[in-house]
């Protein structure tokens, strides 16, 4: 394919590239190649030996997105080398439903799974949720919406902001407090909770991060937040009502020994300034390839940011959509959390 005279060639997938800095280039070319659909959003639920899990939950996610996604939407089934029924069960349902699609790995992991599917899809907005169905849905219409009309590159869903929404065991709550504060303490971040499995991001800021994102398991949306929000992306933080699967799969405690790894390795990274250096050579070859007018440098960027603290208007002036002021407000420069909880009490429902 030709862009302003160039012949650039599609890369293979993410699976397939070098991880961290190294890949983004190559991404950054891809993404000049594919536009994404601007009325499709991609919901991707990572498995590995969940055949059970997933004949209730596929049904039950359908159902809901048809009735209330106001977007065409896509479920894609990530299956991480599963050894189980869990991928014969994944293609029937594609097969009966045409916005469900598959994609096997041969290798599992989380991470590797959401960034394989999040590179390949043309949505114009990317999420992701564990197949268990933890986090009500009705939580899901706002996160989107704060992405598609609220102006922010990532949302998140927090167990965090209203303890009392969440139903779950002393030793998970205890772990999950203690690894959030150490994230606070090691980066000085603003979001609430990194590990909760309900997250969604603009494909354009999808295309700048994940390739500066190394971990393939568990530590995966850990680094993309803190790398989002150390880079001046805007975050939005929801908190949702969430009840705990007694039944997980996750090792917490070989989990928690991994993500104090990655946390090493990104503090690491970030005193060594690799991610300020990948991110202004992706802008500056992105607006080289682009026809688009070239970008505000990174560094700028950020301190234009800070100087200028996201806040909201009125719904009366048009300077705020109607489900950010609903849902939303601002958390400082670069983050916001809602400020009540998605769902009605009446009966109603919402829908995006």
């Amino acid at each position: 394919m030709s862009v302003n005279n160039r012949t650039i060639s599609l890369p293979p997938t993410v699976c397939s590239l070098p991880t961290g800095p190294a890949q983004h280039s190559r991404l950054l070319d891809w993404q000049h190649t594919q536009p994404p659909l601007l009325n499709l959003v991609n919901v991707t639920i990572p498995v590995f030996n969940e055949e059970t899990r997933l004949q209730r939950s596929i049904p039950r996610l359908h159902a809901f997105l048809s009735e209330h996604c106001r977007f065409k939407f896509e479920i894609v089934i990530a299956d991480n080398a599963s050894t189980d029924g869990t991928l014969e069960i994944a293609r029937s349902f594609s097969e009966t439903h045409p916005e469900v699609r598959v994609v096997h790995l041969d290798q599992k992991g989380r991470g590797r799974a959401v960034k394989r599917v999040w590179s390949e899809s043309r949505a114009a907005v990317l999420s992701y949720m564990d197949v268990d169905l933890s986090t009500d849905l009705y939580a899901f219409p706002p996160l989107i919406e704060s992405l598609i009309s609220g102006g922010f590159d990532v949302a998140i869903g927090s167990r965090l902001l209203k303890p009392s929404l969440t139903t779950r065991g002393f030793k998970r709550e205890f772990i999950s407090r203690d690894y959030n504060l150490l994230i606070k303490l090691f980066f000085h971040t603003r979001f609430s909770d990194a590990q909760c499995g309900f997250k969604a991001i603009t494909k354009a800021a999808a295309a700048q991060l994940l390739p500066l994102v190394e971990d393939n398991e568990w530590f995966m949306d850990t680094e993309l937040l803190i790398v989002s929000e150390k880079l001046g992306y805007r975050i939005f933080d929801l908190p949702v009502r969430w009840v705990d699967d007694s039944d997980s799969h996750v090792k917490i405690w070989r989990t928690a020994l991994g993500d104090l790894r990655g946390l090493a390795r990104v503090k690491r990274n970030f005193t060594r300034g690799q991610y300020m250096s990948a991110m202004n050579e992706g802008m500056n070859r992105s607006a080289a390839v682009s026809a688009d007018p070239p970008q505000t440098p990174l560094s700028d960027k950020r301190v234009q940011m800070k100087s200028k603290p996201l806040t909201f208007g009125s719904a009366a002036t048009g300077s705020a959509p109607p489900a950010v002021l609903l849902y939303g407000g601002p958390r400082g420069p670069n983050s916001a959390s809602e400020q009540s909880v998605p769902g009605s009490t009446d009966g109603s429902s919402p829908s995006f």
